[in-house]
């Protein structure tokens, strides 16, 4: 996803979906160190070649999920941010009330991870949906794997996201 200037803005202080499966221990690109290096620091991961391919691909791989599966959906432009804890979100696209929508693109076939389920979940959390419609385009094959929220999933997010701030963005150690 190509972030807005607003996204950016709300990223800039706080732990973004996509980075809490880094501070739960469970990303695997990226480590809470590297969070914490980002907003504190301001250090910038270069982006790489699958990065930026997945941002390219994304508004194509949702009308293909439109067109192929019957995934409607609408793109989200809107960052989230929770109203006590330094913790936003971004998701990729609506779908209908309840609902949204996140692209992955991949080289090979993988079933979502915990990444992704930690970053869903932060998504689901934050804008009050009930799932979560994640949509592969792995190769040349598109699936789905819907995500239903998870409320105790929630809780291990703020506890987490609550024990980052405390113990290391608040005091900048």
């Amino acid at each position: 996803m190509v972030l807005s200037a607003k996204q950016r803005e709300a990223r800039a202080t706080r732990v973004g979906a996509s980075e809490v499966a880094a501070i739960m221990g469970e990303h695997p690109y990226m480590t809470a160190l590297d969070v914490y290096d980002r907003i504190v620091n301001g250090t910038q991961r270069d982006q790489t070649i699958n990065m930026m391919v997945g941002a390219y691909m994304e508004p194509y791989v949702l009308r293909m999920a439109r067109d192929l599966l019957g995934i409607r959906s609408r793109a989200c432009s809107r960052a989230y941010i929770h109203p006590t804890l330094p913790l936003c979100a971004s998701p990729d696209a609506y779908s209908g009330p309840h609902g949204l929508v996140e692209v992955k693109v991949t080289g090979a076939w993988s079933k979502t991870g915990p990444g992704a389920f930690w970053q869903v979940q932060t998504q689901m959390m934050l804008t009050g949906r009930d799932w979560t419609d994640v949509v592969v385009m792995a190769g040349s094959n598109l699936t789905v794997d819907r995500v239903d929220a998870d409320v105790s999933a929630w809780h291990k997010i703020v506890e987490e996201a609550a024990r980052f701030d405390r113990l290391y963005l608040t005091p900048r150690i």
